[in-house]
């Protein structure tokens, strides 16, 4: 996930988010080729990620912003359920996969603390995502 940081211009600030949308996109994608083939799941998801570079105002930014951190949270949650009820253990903490909290920004004000909670979720999104790599190398290999 890359990084925003503090003082970057608006428009580097919604490139920097519709990447990290696609790159979660591609990468939970992945995942539930991966457990689909293996057949874990017959569950499919069609990620709808809008871009935030093409708003036109600030009302619409903050409702896509808010759609897409809502449609993030679910899709988590539902692979961490995926997950724990095919009994793949987190091999990060050697425990069932735990679910994940985002902190959807409620303003919209491009600022130091708007920036922060942007980079805490997508971090919190990043250590998911390496600790589903981490626990799913070994169905990989066996495919």
């Amino acid at each position: 996930m890359k990084t925003i940081q503090t003082g970057t211009k608006y428009i580097d600030f919604l490139k920097t988010n519709d990447d990290n949308f696609s790159e979660i996109f591609n990468r939970i994608s992945e995942v539930y080729k991966l457990l689909q083939s293996l057949y874990m799941t017959d569950r499919s998801y069609t990620l709808g990620f809008k871009k935030l570079f093409g708003s036109k105002d600030d009302v619409e930014l903050y409702c896509i912003t808010y759609d897409d951190y809502q449609l993030l949270n679910e899709v988590l949650n539902n692979t961490v359920d995926m997950l724990n009820e095919a009994g793949i253990v987190n091999l990060v903490i050697h425990d069932e996969f735990k679910h994940i909290y985002l902190e959807i920004p409620k303003q919209l004000e491009l600022n130091e603390t708007y920036i922060e909670i942007f980079n805490k979720d997508w971090q919190a999104v990043d250590d998911f995502i390496n600790e589903l790599d981490t626990s799913l190398f070994i169905y990989k290999e066996e495919k």
